[in-house]
């Protein structure tokens, strides 16, 4: 389904705890095969506050580095939301 659904154009965001763990190992391994997959464009903070759930950008960035490397952890923490922003991201511009 989800395949399907970035054939169409849908694009896709995990948020930092899961891809770190926070939410627990059945999640960080999801989020792996889903990074791994190709099947997400954006990973962003889940930051609520300060003391629970805080921003984890950068520790989530090192992750993703391992699993897709860097020039694609690149793309996917601040060259395509820029893109999304000025309306220019497709799959077509992955």
């Amino acid at each position: 389904l989800l395949f399907s659904l970035s054939r169409a154009g849908v694009l896709f965001q995990l948020n930092c705890g899961s891809l770190l763990g926070a939410f627990g190992k059945q999640v960080r391994k999801a989020a792996t095969t889903l990074l791994s997959s190709g099947l997400c464009q954006f990973i962003a903070s889940d930051a609520h506050n300060t003391t629970d759930r805080a921003f984890s950008n950068k520790s989530a960035r090192l992750a993703a580095e391992k699993v897709v490397g860097v020039s694609v952890a690149r793309a996917i923490f601040e060259e395509n939301p820029h893109r999304v922003v000025g309306g220019n991201l497709n799959h077509s511009a992955e």
